[in-house]
């Protein structure tokens, strides 16, 4: 038996769907509790896994949960009884694979477990510290004609909180920006640019189930005033999973907040998953110097200097170098959306406020630097 293929999804963005769907945001019959995807960063020899995101493993290669502090590491295929595509069979075999798990910061093993996918339907969840760990795919898939060398396997696997899901549920992950034409995962972006926004739906149920996915980009800069919001909608085969995607191009640069969650239908809809959310940053080539800073406490970036952090505000000391340099601070109050600056290159502009740390976005033009004044020639020796 094959594996079945991801199905298509249909996207569609219409202005009087988009009202309907602000509207149900904001009523009360429609929330959801909030939940939070996990970042995902690649590098050269890390793997780390997004909640609910399908991602693929060799053999001896490992993955990494950074918010459980586990490390998982595909082991081998311990079994592939699997008919080969090319012949008739009386039982569609199966696949089984070990995956070894470990503490991430100290290296301790802690067990290992198989999973296993008889035909193209996963028979075993395993429960690792509160995480689902579910089996999707096995590739490549055998056929009678050619065998499979043992380091040739690729295992395609999904995490879940077993606080969102559970092996019968309907669960989404946060949304992943993907480069419109390469399809590689960004971390930041340009404005004028357009990417694709995915996100990872996964059916536990043994039955089809149809999905509309709402995705919305939030700038964090001005308040979370929404810029983008747009649906996907489709059918999401019995114990499958798809991915649902949308276009997007960033119109202003700033932070943004990226959320998803699943509904079933506009008529009495029905909340299928959590909102999800991540963060990224959209830049413009042509605004100058444009960059994230993120301040704590006691520290300084520019002219700015934090003292205290506030839920709603941070206050602070300015150093100014025009139309006066000094060489002690003005005490400032920030709130989100103003601004602290030198007077001529450098603008601090309060994004957000996150705990214990306020994040600005820098913005330094080169091409207004500050005149010397009669404060700093008076530091110039023989002037």
């Amino acid at each position: 038996m094959k594996i079945k293929k991801p199905a298509k999804v249909r996207s569609k963005s219409y202005l009087a769907t988009l009202v309907v769907v602000t509207l149900y945001l904001q009523s009360a019959f429609i929330s959801a509790p909030a939940g939070s995807a996990q970042d995902l960063t690649t590098t050269s020899d890390t793997n780390q896994i997004t909640l609910a995101y399908p991602f693929k493993l060799g053999v001896d290669q490992t993955a990494y949960l950074l918010p459980a502090d586990l490390v998982f590491h595909f082991v081998n295929v311990t079994e592939d009884s699997r008919c080969p595509a090319d012949v008739q069979c009386i039982w569609a075999g199966q696949v089984s694979i070990l995956i070894e798990y470990s503490r991430a910061s100290t290296g301790q093993s802690l067990g290992d477990f198989t999973l296993t996918l008889m035909g193209s339907s996963s028979t075993e969840v395993s429960t690792i510290e509160g995480y689902l760990v579910k089996l999707a795919r096995v590739d490549p898939y055998p056929v009678s004609t050619e065998q499979i060398h043992p380091s040739n396997y690729i295992a395609t696997l999904i995490v879940l909180n077993a606080d969102i899901g559970t092996p019968d549920s309907f669960v989404a992950s946060g949304p992943v920006v993907l480069d419109g034409t390469s399809g590689e995962r960004l971390e930041n972006l340009q404005v004028g640019k357009q990417v694709t926004l995915s996100m990872a739906l996964h059916n536990s149920f043994d039955d089809d189930r149809q999905f509309i996915a709402i995705m919305e980009a939030r700038s964090l800069g001005d308040g979370g005033i929404t810029r983008f919001l747009a649906m996907s909608n489709g059918t999401v085969s019995g114990k499958g999973w798809i991915d649902a995607s949308l276009s997007w191009m960033p119109e202003q640069a700033g932070e943004y907040q990226l959320r998803t969650f699943v509904i079933d239908s506009f008529v009495e809809p029905r909340v299928l998953t959590l909102v999800m959310t991540s963060e990224i940053v959209v830049q413009d080539d042509n605004t100058k110097g444009e960059s994230i800073v993120t301040l704590r406490e006691g520290q300084r970036d520019g002219p700015l200097l934090v003292q205290k952090i506030y839920a709603d505000r941070v206050e602070g000391l300015n150093f100014p170098e025009y139309p006066v340099a000094m060489d002690s601070g003005l005490p400032i109050t920030l709130r989100i959306g103003e601004k602290a600056s030198n007077g001529c290159t450098i603008v601090l502009t309060l994004t957000k406020i996150e705990g214990d740390s306020a994040t600005f976005l820098m913005t330094v033009d080169e091409d207004r630097p500050c005149p010397i004044c009669w404060y700093q020639l008076a530091q110039i020796p023989g002037l």
